[in-house]
């Protein structure tokens, strides 16, 4: 996931200010474009209670640390160094970080499957049994009838 942030003037403004939705293989890469040179650069990052600060040199683009990289509103502030001194800061606009749970609702329809499952096959089982009970009484009732016929003929 990449967005870029245009540092002008004290503020650095996002070219897209969506939220951005999480996931564990993908890291969120910041592109920053500016008319400074970003030499020798400082940048601090706060999530929540998570704080971290790194210096950057010839900064263009950086992945968010994994200790501010979580669901929440990331901001970030960036500065150019220059002999010892912050000569030059921007205050970034925040960035939304979110998580979407997809869920896992495939094992529950699954389950109410088996469940179906299961009730036509005891449904079918018990007219298997009444099957064959009818097929005896037919058997019976055959058999009657060839001794009807056979006392008819006589």
């Amino acid at each position: 996931m990449n967005t870029t942030i245009r540092l002008e003037k004290s503020h650095g403004r996002l070219t897209d200010k969506s939220p951005f939705i999480m996931a564990d293989n993908e890291p969120l890469t910041l592109n920053f474009v500016s008319d400074i040179a970003l030499q020798d650069c400082l940048i601090e990052f706060r999530n929540g209670d998570s704080y971290t600060k790194h210096r950057v040199h010839n900064l263009s683009s950086y992945n968010v640390p994994p200790e501010v990289y979580k669901v929440g509103v990331l901001e970030l502030v960036v500065g150019v160094v220059a002999k010892g001194t912050v000569v030059k800061k921007w205050l970034v606009e925040p960035i939304t970080l979110a998580a979407v749970d997809l869920g896992f609702e495939g094992y529950p329809t699954l389950e109410k499957i088996y469940e179906v499952v299961e009730r036509v096959t005891l449904a079918n089982d018990t007219l298997i049994e009444k099957c064959q009970g009818y097929e005896e009484q037919l058997a019976e009732l055959n058999s009657a009838i060839q001794k009807i016929w056979a006392a008819i003929e006589i």
